[in-house]
């Protein structure tokens, strides 16, 4: 077990969420000298006065998270002497201000939280964390409060949030933007490893964005897979990283097209290029996929296992941010891939696990908001949002639900995003647990109250109690058992982003815990039969059993009772059987460059014009060995290649020029080797072949010109009309410049007639401007839809190409984005749109047309 040392960076934290005309911000004028005002239970819980500020007496009242007053007096000569308050139990509490002399706005906030002394670290434990202090947490000159030395706040903070690990991320780009040009220091990286190892923790890194010199027809991965073996075979043992990453992520969401336009055969082998460097330099080193995130998983997560993904990482990555109502079908969904590929076995970690329900910031940050990459052109509002205390107290709520969950479900850990401040949407979007002025949310509180809780317990499985309560069970090293409980509330119960929630409304249960009957001699050797109650943000009280039971009453802020023992658990922990994988060799890596007769209609599938199409082969040899074998196709139609066998040095490629003749609609090719007896991985590209089309498939057009069929869907002013010159319909679209986010996806409802039963693709033409900047659309979607339901209805949302000024036509194919188990027989409406970052957009579509196998 290593030591773990807490830096303490000595800095004034301000913070205000209220601004009074002519008065002073309280918390501009105290100084704690605690990262974020967290105190420790080892921390004296003293105040320093900003001696810039002249004052007389000043009357102080505390209060804690539930608005109970817990201290309050006089505090003599701030100017000259500090404020020292007697013990507070752990908890998050804000400080008032009034004097005589001036007034006072906003409050002190501050927290009392676990001491690292007083904990043991579980690095194999659950409960992980995103910390993303190289993107966010670095010096920021237009944040006049933030701490002298953010990062090593942050990287304090970490440490007393109690986590099992953090995720950061770095960009290859800008460590490498030459081929032998390393600067490992790009983005503070170096300095910001040092800080995690100094204090005993570890990381999970995520690297992303391609050099351009390892590109060439890729627009976002790299071409060059030796470029890419190279580099992870060095960032994982460089003086960086070495210390303390114990796991690797390649990529960033690449099922949605704002992260990865290539489809998905490149990115499998991109993944299988990165994890044979991670492996060559450290075997033990966790190798994760690269984090999807669509929900459900659409065929691009099925195409990435079909192109032999499942034996190129360690651990199954995904993140959410979906209700917890969807989380059920989203595991069941994951757990039913990783089956179906033979990886059941592999752990499943999400790191990333956020909140919409508070919905958008309420309150004005006094940040500036400052434009993000998409937001060229865009009027902004003039201040970052934040939230309000209610929203701060969903997250609170939200943190410890949604982990308890994931672990119940047989998530192996599960990281919270985020801790560092972060606005998204135009700078709508509050996320982190901490302000811009680094003063820790009540939310920070609640995750260190869950670890210091639960870090080192084994869940044992769900609790049966009264309807309306959840509950889950743990046991503790020492024997004892943890009962974490609440009562549902809107989160559990409502499937949406965004729900109107009162937090007022605390959905109250009174509960009733039989204790089971121990022995004589049981009760002798443990004559301390009370129990601990603590609450969300980490107070204890006491519990006593009367009659062999517990009473008490709970809410929808979750609890603690511990000091158990005998309790059972109804639902046990989910454990996935082992897995029988066929043993290839993974050191030969096959990857495929279309020539231009192909074109990427879907991140699935290409498209082919012509009667044939020509394409090369690269044979990757990322061993010390000589490698000879051959190559085999499979599939449907004919790949001529134009050699049979093959010799490849030890890490080196040998290139083959290949010609694929489709022999129907839908078409596609498997290519697979065998070098030194040994299969290889494969390679399978879908192929929708021209030529067939007619041949092979019923073609039905849809009324998609008539205005009068589209069903308005917009966070702006939406309206419909046909123009007539361009045979479309045409949607002008008006958005409210103060509430900055910018959506439109008009729907299409099906009529009885038009069922998509036996389709196999749709598409349509469409093109869009927005003002000056009309190729500028932050996301661009397709959405098949089950419900008629309106926004929300339950259904796929399919990437496809972002629009531009010109004509594009667009191909779904169905038959490989639905995700499994999607019938499109059950489509009932379609949404066509995208986002903008223009109050004026105006988008035209034409053609939608149905592809049905005969």
């Amino acid at each position: 077990m290593r030591v773990l040392k807490l830096y303490f960076a000595s800095v004034c934290l301000l913070a205000s969420l209220s601004l009074l005309e002519g008065a002073t911000e309280a918390s501009l004028a105290v100084k704690t000298g605690q990262p974020g005002n967290v105190y420790t239970t080892q921390k004296e819980l003293a105040f320093e006065w900003d001696k810039n500020i002249k004052t007389g007496d000043i009357e102080y009242e505390v209060k804690d998270w539930q608005k109970n007053s817990v201290a309050k007096g006089i505090w003599k000569n701030p100017e000259t002497d500090s404020l020292k308050l007697e013990t507070l139990p752990r908890g998050y509490y804000t400080m008032t201000l009034k004097s005589s002399s001036q007034e006072f706005s906003g409050y002190v906030p501050f927290s009392v939280v676990t001491d690292p002394s007083e904990r043991t670290v579980n690095y194999d434990g659950f409960f992980a964390l995103n910390v993303m202090q190289t993107c966010l947490s670095r010096k920021d000159t237009s944040n006049k409060r933030q701490p002298e030395k953010p990062l090593e706040v942050t990287a304090d903070l970490a440490l007393l949030s109690g986590g099992s690990m953090f995720r950061d991320m770095s960009y290859w780009q800008l460590i490498l933007k030459k081929p032998d040009t390393w600067d490992w220091n790009a983005m503070e990286a170096t300095h910001i490893s040092k800080l995690i190892a100094d204090r005993g923790l570890q990381s999970c890194m995520m690297f992303e964005k391609a050099p351009d010199w390892t590109k060439k027809t890729s627009k976002d991965l790299p071409d060059d897979l030796f470029a890419l073996y190279d580099f992870t075979s060095k960032a994982c043992v460089s003086p960086t990283y070495k210390a303390n990453a114990y796991a690797w992520e390649f990529w960033n969401e690449e099922d949605i097209e704002s992260y990865c336009s290539d489809p998905a055969w490149d990115f499998a082998a991109c993944q299988k290029a990165a994890y044979l460097g991670f492996k060559s330099a450290n075997p033990d080193i966790k190798v994760l996929n690269g984090s999807l995130c669509q929900n459900p998983p659409t065929g691009f997560v099925y195409k990435l296992f079909d192109n032999g993904m499942a034996d190129y990482f360690d651990v199954f990555n995904y993140h959410t941010y979906s209700p917890f109502m969807q989380y059920d079908k989203l595991l069941s969904d994951i757990k039913s891939i990783l089956a179906k590929y033979n990886a059941a076995d592999k752990p499943i970690w999400f790191t990333e696990n956020g909140s919409d329900y508070e919905g958008l910031g309420k309150l004005d940050s006094y940040m500036p908001y400052r434009a993000r990459k998409g937001d060229e052109g865009k009027p902004v509002i003039p201040f970052r949002k934040e939230h309000d205390s209610d929203q701060e107290l969903i997250i609170a709520e939200f943190i410890p639900k949604a982990q308890i969950r994931m672990q119940s479900m047989g998530v192996a850990r599960d990281f919270f995003f985020v801790l560092s401040p972060l606005n998204e949407r135009g700078g709508t979007k509050s996320w982190g647990l901490l302000r811009y002025d680094y003063t820790a949310k009540p939310a920070f509180t609640s995750y260190s109250t869950l670890t210091s809780q639960l870090s080192n317990a084994k869940y044992l499985g769900r609790y049966s109690t009264d309807a309306g309560v959840q509950a889950y069970l743990y046991e503790q090293s020492n024997g004892t058992q943890t009962l974490a409980v609440w009562s549902e509330s809107e989160l559990d119960t409502i499937n949406a982003r965004n729900p109107q929630i009162d937090v007022n409304n605390r959905f109250e249960k009174k509960i009733t815990i039989k204790i089971p009957e121990r022995s004589f001699f049981a009760r002798l050797l443990d004559m301390n039969e009370d129990y601990t109650l603590t609450d969300m943000l980490g107070k204890n009280s006491p519990l006593k059993a009367d009659n062999n039971e517990l009473t008490l009453t709970v809410n929808r802020f979750p609890c603690y009772i511990s000091k158990l023992k005998g309790l059972s658990a109804t639902a046990t922990f989910y454990e996935a059987k082992k897995s029988a994988r066929e043993n290839i060799d993974k050191t030969i890596v096959i990857k495929a460059t279309l020539s231009q007769d192909f074109t990427i209609p879907s991140k699935t599938m290409a498209a082919l014009e012509k009667n044939k199409g020509s394409l090369s082969l690269d044979i990757y040899n990322f061993s010390d060995e000589i490698k000879k074998g051959t190559l085999a196709f499979t599939g449907k139609g004919k790949l001529n290649i134009k050699q049979e066998e093959f010799v490849i040095q030890p890490m080196q490629k040998v290139t083959v020029e290949a010609e694929f003749i489709p022999d129907s609609a839908l078409s596609d090719f498997t290519v697979q080797g065998i070098f030194n007896g040994k299969k290889t991985s494969r390679l399978q590209i879908p192929v929708l072949a021209a030529t067939f089309v007619e041949k092979d498939m019923s073609i039905k057009k849809l009324s998609a010109e008539s205005p009068e069929r589209w069903r308005k869907n917009s966070s702006g002013d939406m309206q419909f009309s046909y123009d007539a010159s361009e045979k479309a319909v045409k949607v002008n679209v008006k958005f409210d410049a103060a509430k900055n986010d910018y959506w439109a996806y008009p729907e299409f409802v099906l009529k009885d007639d038009e069922t998509l039963k036996n389709a196999s693709g749709v598409s349509f033409e469409i093109k869009a401007l927005q003002g000056e900047n009309s190729t500028v659309f932050p996301h661009s979607n397709f959405m098949a839809v089950t419900e008629n339901i309106k926004e929300t209805g339950k259904g796929a949302w399919l990437p496809y190409k972002k629009p531009s000024k010109e004509w594009q036509k667009i191909f779904i194919p169905l038959s490989q984005d639905l995700p499994k188990g999607m019938k499109a027989e059950d489509i009932k409406l379609l949404r066509i749109g995208m986002g903008a970052i223009n109050p004026n957009l105006s988008f035209w579509i034409r053609n939608l047309t149905v592809y049905y196998n005969k």
